[in-house]
């Protein structure tokens, strides 16, 4: 009797044993699939598209100390400068592309914003605004000093409450982001009778580059800057109301003679922006023009001595006749993976990968500076 419990008690510890070990087993199993369902999962997952499509990111020149952009926000503007780790943003584009404008910040790592201005209260300048105050750290926001009976501005207004702190926008004042400098040229006293001529006026200045950005102000107010006789000339003219036949006259561009012209513009627009008139007159005074809705967001980045433009996108072919000095502007097309500059009708450049494209606008000294060698078919 004995010895058959003895055999059965025996018979019971190995078929616990099994059943532990099988049990075992079984939550190893279990784990793998688990940790290898995560792994998938997370291979499928789709990547933001800011951070993945290298040309569109801001921080890729990073180490340049200067870099001004001009976003690709359609029919509206939102330009973007970095000098060293400080950042200054101007206006923020329309409501279609306020999400944009976000992803573009999150994707760069832009977390704190030293500086955000709005140039008047249009909703095509400050939708983007809304988002990234709502987003991101603002120090300080500068507000042009009047009001508006619109459902935006109400929503900008209450968004403002997240800034560290509001100032109104005050003629003559000067602001410092890292080694560059921006000044307050133009203000509204609230004598204007066109809002777009409220809009603040400001002049960027880093080392030898200079920017003047103006938002819709009109011919009235580029009259007064022109009358007060100051030092209007810069290297880069952010054109005015997307260029429209009621900014940009002759006498204020002449004053300004800008190298370059950006132009915030939507694709097939309904107001027929930039209008003949104002690329007229820019070739008049030889401006290189770049526009959104055909070249992408615009990058300008300075190394400290010399600059140079990088575009997102090149449809020049299907847009209205260039400029007589945007045609004669020194334009490549890069392959990144061999370093090699190409003349924009190479025949190797349809053959390229994709993300090893890149457009610039500079010269071929900058170029072979940096390391890159000219095609040896197409010899540009």
């Amino acid at each position: 009797m004995d010895n058959c419990f003895l055999q059965f008690k025996e018979a019971m510890t190995k078929k616990r044993i099994f059943a532990c070990i099988m049990v075992f087993f079984a939550i190893i199993v279990l784990g793998c699939n688990s940790i290898n369902t995560k792994t998938n999962q997370k291979k499928v997952m789709p990547t933001n598209p800011v951070i993945t499509h290298q040309k569109d990111a801001f921080n890729n020149y990073a180490s340049y100390p200067f870099t001004l952009a001009m976003l690709d926000v359609g029919q509206g503007l939102c330009i973007l400068v970095r000098s060293g780790e400080e950042y200054l943003v101007y206006d923020g584009g329309g409501r279609e592309r306020s999400s944009y404008v976000v992803s573009f910040f999150k994707g760069n790592q832009i977390n704190t914003i030293k500086y955000m201005i709005a140039s008047h209260y249009d909703e095509d300048h400050i939708s983007g605004l809304i988002g990234l105050l709502k987003t991101t750290s603002v120090s300080t926001a500068i507000v042009p000093n009047y009001k508006a009976n619109t459902k935006i501005y109400s929503s900008f207004l209450s968004a403002l409450k997240n800034a560290d702190s509001v100032i109104y926008a005050k003629t003559g004042s000067q602001y410092k982001v890292g080694e560059a400098k921006f000044d307050i040229l133009y203000a509204t006293d609230n004598t204007e009778e066109k809002e777009n001529n409220k809009s603040t006026v400001i002049r960027v200045e880093y080392k030898n580059f200079s920017c003047i950005i103006t938002g819709d102000a009109a011919t009235e107010t580029e009259t007064k800057l022109v009358n007060r006789r100051e030092n209007l000339s810069c290297d880069l003219y952010v054109v005015g109301h997307h260029g429209s036949s009621s900014s940009s006259s002759p006498d204020f561009v002449a004053a300004m003679k800008p190298k370059l012209a950006f132009i915030g513009v939507g694709k097939e627009n309904k107001y027929n922006h930039p209008t003949k008139r104002v690329l007229k007159i820019l070739d008049n005074n030889n401006s290189t023009v770049y526009r959104t809705d055909t070249q992408g967001t615009v990058t300008l980045v300075h190394n400290g001595s010399e600059y140079k433009i990088h575009v997102t996108k090149d449809e020049t072919k299907h847009q209205k006749p260039l400029p007589q000095a945007q045609q004669k502007k020194e334009f490549y097309v890069l392959n990144k993976k061999s370093m090699r500059f190409h003349s924009k009708d190479c025949k190797g450049v349809k053959n390229m990968v994709k993300y090893n494209i890149e457009y610039v606008y500079t010269s071929k000294e900058v170029l072979e500076k940096e390391g890159f060698e000219p095609c040896g078919f197409c010899k540009p």
